[in-house]
């Protein structure tokens, strides 16, 4: 209804009425992929590209997080991830406090509504302050998230996680992340994101 009201242009095309358009939604060629690294599974729904980053980039600094739902509605849960526990990763404490919400935790939760046997858990938080990842090489990427995550206190039921992220580029946020659950003795089964860098050398 405030579409129809109050039009706002596509984010990529400019065409007045939604935040992004059918045809371009058709455009991105969602579909979920699956990938292996580090011995764990990613599943995503793109190939990350110009149009996909600048989605991406809407969502975290432009506050557009109406985007999501339209990019999960391309979304069927993997079979053999039912009943598990979606874990958001955190992005750095600064650039969660400069946009006011986290999007990982909106797109864990966007998930968990398609999907009723799925739950949500925000078992991990920034420890330390970090730089972007954005430029950084491999090693920079691990030297920057060492020990960058820590655990919440508290009891959960949660045992089988799957983390939840916007981008896979090199798996080093993830490894922090993994790392940080295991030895709180959870079980990570693997990584859901909206878009993949390129595939690991170990893609299946």
């Amino acid at each position: 209804m405030l579409d129809f009201f109050f039009p706002s242009p596509c984010l990529l095309c400019g065409k007045n009425g939604k935040p992004i358009c059918t045809n371009c939604l058709l455009r991105l060629q969602l579909q979920l992929g699956r990938t292996k690294s580090h011995g764990l599974e990613i599943f995503y729904l793109s190939i990350y590209q110009d149009e996909i980053a600048k989605v991406i980039t809407a969502i975290k600094d432009k506050g557009l997080t109406s985007l999501i739902i339209p990019l999960l509605q391309y979304c069927s849960w993997p079979d053999n991830w039912q009943s598990v526990t979606l874990v958001p990763i955190p992005s750095a404490r600064q650039a969660e406090i400069k946009r006011g919400f986290s999007h990982t935790q909106l797109l864990a939760k966007a998930l968990a509504s398609k999907h009723p046997n799925l739950k949500v858990a925000n078992l991990l938080r920034s420890k330390t302050r970090r730089l972007d990842q954005a430029g950084l090489s491999q090693k920079e990427r691990l030297d920057n998230l060492a020990g960058a995550f820590e655990c919440r206190t508290g009891s959960t039921s949660a045992s089988r996680v799957v983390l939840i992220d916007d981008v896979y580029t090199t798996g080093a946020t993830m490894a922090a992340a993994r790392q940080t659950l295991e030895s709180s003795g959870f079980e990570v089964f693997g990584c859901f994101v909206l878009a993949l860098v390129k595939a690991p050398k170990s893609a299946i």
